[in-house]
């Protein structure tokens, strides 16, 4: 059983996608800095450097974003001119398509496409592609016939996965949808201004709601009015099959404490993950690559060995699917599985991978095993990890890392929601380092009751404590 939760809270938009209970994605937004990726910008050429390929372009954010040089024929560009005869000063009409980190600006690209519930609208060439997934030979027909119906031909058309035997009228729907606004960014971009947006990609829970919400979720709950709201009008009017299953869950009925759902988080951030068999992964990411590697721990086994090996390595095949896809580890992922003497032990293990990463929406390519038995792959980068996300380095030691502001507030301001509904305190009390109640200073009156904020720099569990205020406090060192 499929659920989608999401948690509203003050700076943060939390989503998490359950199977049985079990944690397979997780996203978060600040409300305030919400994702780039899909929004189309008119951008100015800062620099062009030919020896990198690439040109930086101006697009209005902190840092200026990367675009490469070898792109074919940008769609707002002059007729026969090629992205390499790009010059410092020209304005360029670009899309997002990778998020920036905190080191490297925004990835964006001249060839523009819009995403749908069952159909990615292509401005750049005029070809009908369909999904690999949909198998059936009648099926991909049936489909193609439709979008040739109403597709123009200067425009192309992917065909998602979602689109299996939805009937036309909703296919032409989405379709319609996707072509005026299409025709919408035609308007703005003739008359839009270097280093300005022209088009904004959705809200992260529309968003969610157009690469998660199908046929088998059984309920997609939000604990916050307005959103649940406007999603059950997106849905009515996208996917009204599915409107009774968007459900508004007051938020004083905490979704991710009864879910579990932090623990399984803060579970998805460690290097160790154990498996049923006793086996281990242990995951290193670093900023070139991410390592896998897979060892026996506890498993020894009821015979010989290479069984015992190929049964650990089939196990942690599966588990590193569901690892990649919940950590959102993306580039180039290296897998040390347990060393097998026989290759067709090896063939085995690479078909379970390959048919594990089959449920992975986000693209990936499986390139083998090399001669000291290491297994490369690839997985294209749609927004940063989960590590990248939720923390930080660790201004103390300098090496390890520590909890990062995005981690942090939803769950303290949970611990505050908590004791003004639970309890009969007047006031609440946060106490934390200096960086932890500079979350906190915009957002103290948007609680139902005060908070308090109060500098102490030797609390070192995550750096902050909650408490409950009985009777209003004299203490002149809170703020």
């Amino acid at each position: 059983m499929k659920e989608i939760i999401v948690d509203v809270g003050l700076q943060y938009i939390r989503t998490a996608l359950l199977e049985n209970d079990e944690l397979i994605e997780f996203q978060i937004e600040e409300k305030e800095h919400q994702s780039v990726v899909g929004n189309i910008y008119r951008g100015l050429v800062q620099k062009v450097i030919p020896g990198i390929g690439a040109a930086f372009i101006d697009i209005g954010e902190d840092k200026n974003a990367y675009l490469s040089l070898a792109e074919k024929q940008p769609i707002f560009w002059e007729e026969g001119k090629e992205l390499s005869m790009l010059k410092s000063g020209q304005a360029i009409t670009v899309q997002a398509i990778k998020e920036g980190t905190a080191t490297k600006g925004i990835t964006v690209t001249t060839q523009i496409s819009l995403p749908g519930k069952y159909f990615v609208f292509l401005s750049d060439r005029p070809d009908i592609h369909i999904s690999k997934k949909i198998k059936q030979e009648k099926e991909r027909k049936r489909l193609m016939m439709i979008v040739e119906q109403y597709k123009k031909p200067q425009y192309g058309v992917i065909i998602r996965t979602e689109a299996m035997e939805k009937i036309e009228e909703e296919l032409l729907q989405d379709y319609l949808i996707l072509q005026e606004k299409w025709l919408d960014i035609l308007k703005r971009e003739s008359f839009a201004m270097p280093k300005t947006i022209i088009h904004r990609e959705m809200s992260s829970g529309l968003k969610n709601v157009r690469e998660f919400f199908t046929d088998d979720v059984h309920a997609y709950k939000i604990n916050d009015n307005e959103l649940h709201q406007e999603v059950k009008q997106f849905v009515s009017q996208h996917i009204p099959t599915l409107v009774d299953k968007v459900e508004y869950v007051p938020e004083a009925e905490d979704l991710f404490v009864n879910y579990k759902i932090e623990s399984k988080v803060k579970k998805a951030l460690q290097p160790r993950v154990w498996l049923k068999s006793g086996g281990i992964l242990i995951i290193e990411e670093t900023e070139a690559l991410t390592v896998i590697d897979v060892n026996s721990g506890k498993f020894i086994g009821k015979k010989n060995v290479e069984e015992t090996i190929l049964k650990t390595n089939l196990e942690a095949a599966v588990e590193i699917a569901k690892q990649v896809r919940l950590r959102n580890h993306s580039g180039i992922i290296i897998i040390d599985f347990i060393d097998m003497a026989e290759k067709d032990n090896q063939k085995k293990v690479l078909i379970a991978l390959e048919k594990a990463f089959k449920k992975d929406p986000v693209p990936s390519r499986i390139l083998g095993m090399t001669s000291l038995g290491l297994v490369e792959m690839t997985r294209k980068k749609r927004r940063n990890s989960l590590q990248e996300q939720l923390m930080e380095s660790c201004n103390h030691c300098q090496r390890g890392k520590k909890y990062g502001k995005a981690f942090l507030v939803p769950k303290i301001e949970k611990e505050i929601q908590q004791l003004i509904h639970n309890t009969t305190a007047e006031e609440i009390l946060l106490e934390g380092t200096e960086e932890v109640l500079s979350f906190f200073y915009d957002y103290k009156r948007r609680f139902l009751k005060p908070l308090k904020l109060k500098k102490n720099d030797l609390l070192f569990q995550d750096g902050y404590k909650v408490s409950a205020i009985f009777s209003p406090s004299s203490d002149s060192s809170l703020i």
